[in-house]
């Protein structure tokens, strides 16, 4: 319990200091971009290459949470990038009540979900404000990683097996490795941009439903030893998958460059 709970409370400490700096920074946007106007500028600003609405319903339906939740926040004028920092506190809670267990894990997998949201209303502010910049893109991108593996310790703290650390490592690895092949493909070409299997919402949805199971696996005294290492090897393999999906994509590019000869070449 003392793992857990200092991760309360260092998740509660960053949670309150960023949220302070987030408010003294605002400032007033000069306008705020409609639902259908932001969309399109998200699609544009994630590099997609097919609307989201044709790639995943799950994606889409995030989106437009966000998107509403993000229009108060946007016209108050907060700052993204605030937000962006502000969402590692509330990680850290959710990891520390998942890592309590039994009924607090079910806390701790509504946190999770909770930092689903919140992680994606930042760029939906910076996107209806048109304040998205390059800073902006890069802290997402690193805060994303740190909140990934943030959430992953939760149940390494709950279960404290070697079963369980050993699926959180190899979860981790590959969603990291994942995101770089996403991040160096799209440095070698913007139309690399795909929807794939383990997208962030997927991921928050199945961390924090996984929370919610255990909890209430363990307020029922049902022995579940293989729940988190089942949990995190799925997804795994969703990160894994997904990674290959997107060397599929830059396998295509390279074909496509065969073909097209007079196209000079990248480096890198």
């Amino acid at each position: 319990m003392g793992a857990a709970a200092a991760l309360i409370a260092v998740g509660a400490g960053w949670t309150a200091v960023t949220g302070t700096a987030a408010f003294l920074v605002r400032k007033r946007p000069v306008a705020v971009l409609g639902a259908a106007e932001a969309r399109l500028e998200w699609r544009r600003v994630h590099r997609l290459v097919q609307p989201v609405d044709e790639t995943s319903r799950v994606v889409s339906a995030y989106l437009s949470a966000m998107q509403k939740m993000a229009r108060p926040l946007a016209t108050a004028g907060l700052a993204p990038n605030a937000l962006t920092a502000a969402s590692i506190g509330p990680a850290l809670v959710a990891a520390g009540l998942v890592g309590a267990g039994r009924g607090w894990a079910i806390a701790g997998g509504v946190v999770v979900l909770a930092v689903g949201l919140m992680d994606g209303i930042d760029g939906a502010v910076a996107v209806a404000t048109r304040r998205a910049t390059s800073l902006g893109e890069v802290l997402d991108a690193v805060v994303d990683c740190v909140v990934d593996i943030v959430l992953l310790v939760g149940p390494v703290v709950e279960a404290r097996r070697r079963s369980v650390v050993a699926a959180a490592v190899a979860a981790g690895i590959a969603l990291l490795l994942m995101e770089y092949v996403r991040t160096r493909a799209q440095v070698v070409d913007p139309a690399v941009g795909r929807i794939t299997p383990a997208e962030r919402p997927t991921r928050v949805i199945a961390l924090g439903l996984g929370a919610i199971g255990r909890g209430t696996l363990s307020l029922a005294a049902v022995p579940a030893l293989w729940y988190w290492p089942v949990v995190l090897w799925t997804l795994c393999g969703l990160c894994a998958v997904s990674a290959a999906v997107l060397l599929a994509d830059a396998r295509l590019l390279d074909s496509s460059d065969e073909r097209t000869p007079e196209r000079p070449p990248r480096g890198g």
